[in-house]
C-alpha cells in the first residue's frame, strides 16, 4: 500500500504493483492508475505497463482478474495513450520495436471491445515517414504486413526503398521482429533480397552484415535453413546441396573481402 502511495508518476511501475499485489492475493485500488496512463508521456514506460495489465486481464485465471471490466477500462486508456504516443516516437531501440509489438498484441487480445482503426492510421503515418529510424519503418510495416494492411508486393515494394548498406539490415530487424512467420512463407521477399545483396559491393556488404545477421537472428537454425531452401527453389536450383559453413560468418565475409581486394591488386599488376 505504501508503494502504491508513492508510485505517483510512473504508469509503468504502479501496473506492476497491481500484478504483484494481485499474485499475492491483495487487490489494490485501480482507479488511481487512469490518471498515471493519461499522463505518461514515455512510450516505453506506457506499453510496459499495457503488457502487465494485458497479463492481469487475459493470462492468468488463478488470479481472479480475468476479464475484469475494470481492467478492460484501463487496458483501453493504456492502448489508446499508446498510440497516439507512437506518433512522436523516431528512434528505432529494441524498446520501441516491442512497445508497437505489445500495441499489436493488445488489439488481438481485446479486439472484441478496441477499435485497431487508430493504431493502423499511426502505423502506416510511422511506415512512411523518413524522418524516421528504418528499424521503426520496418516494424511498423511488419505490424501492417501481420495485420493484413500490406499485402506481399507492397512488402516487396517496400524493401527496396532500404537497399542501402547502413539500412537494410535494421529495417529488416524491425520487420521480422513483427511479421516473423509472413517473412517467413513470402520466398518471394527472400529472392528480393538476395538480388539487393548481390548488387552490394565488397565493402558495402561488410557494412550491411552486421545488422542483417541481427536480422536473421529472429529465426531459429531450422528456419533458417528453409529459408535457404526456398531461394534455391524460387531460383531453380531445388537440388542443390546446402555445403556446412566450417567458420564463423565473420570469417568466411573477411576472407571474401580479402580475396577480391588481392585478384583486383593482381589484376593492376598485369
Amino acid at each position: 500500500t505504501e508503494r502504491a502511495e508513492q508510485a505517483d508518476r510512473d504508469a509503468e511501475q504502479a501496473a506492476l504493483l497491481r500484478l504483484e499485489a494481485a499474485q499475492m492475493g491483495i487487490a489494490l485500488p485501480l482507479a488511481p492508475l487512469i490518471e498515471l496512463l493519461r499522463s505518461e508521456s514515455e512510450f516505453g514506460r506506457l506499453v510496459q505497463a499495457l503488457g502487465h495489465l494485458l497479463y492481469l486481464y487475459r493470462f492468468d485465471e488463478a488470479l481472479g482478474t480475468v476479464g475484469s471490466d475494470a481492467l478492460l477500462s484501463l487496458l483501453t486508456e493504456a492502448f489508446e495513450r499508446g498510440v497516439w504516443l507512437l506518433t512522436g516516437v523516431t528512434e528505432g531501440s529494441a524498446q520501441t520495436i516491442h512497445g508497437i509489438a505489445q500495441l499489436r498484441e493488445v488489439w488481438r487480445r481485446c479486439q472484441e471491445t478496441l477499435s485497431d482503426r487508430a493504431l493502423r492510421d499511426v502505423l502506416n503515418q510511422v511506415a512512411f515517414d523518413r524522418t524516421r529510424a528504418p528499424a521503426l519503418r520496418g516494424a511498423a510495416v511488419g505490424a501492417l504486413w501481420s495485420l493484413g494492411s500490406a499485402d506481399d508486393a507492397q512488402i516487396l515494394e517496400l524493401v527496396g526503398a532500404f537497399a542501402q548498406p547502413d539500412q537494410l539490415g535494421d529495417f529488416l530487424t524491425g520487420l521480422f521482429t513483427l511479421a516473423r512467420e509472413a517473412a517467413r512463407t513470402t520466398p518471394e521477399l527472400m529472392l528480393r533480397l538476395d538480388t539487393l545483396l548481390l548488387a552490394f559491393g565488397d565493402d558495402d556488404f561488410l557494412l550491411a552484415l552486421p545488422s542483417l545477421r541481427l536480422a536473421f537472428s529472429f529465426f531459429p537454425p531450422r528456419e533458417k535453413h528453409q529459408l535457404a531452401r526456398q531461394l534455391l527453389e524460387v531460383r531453380g536450383d531445388s537440388g542443390a546441396a546446402l555445403p556446412a559453413l566450417i567458420v564463423s560468418a565473420e570469417q568466411a565475409a573477411h576472407a571474401l573481402a580479402l580475396e577480391n581486394k588481392l585478384f583486383l591488386l593482381l589484376e593492376s599488376l598485369v
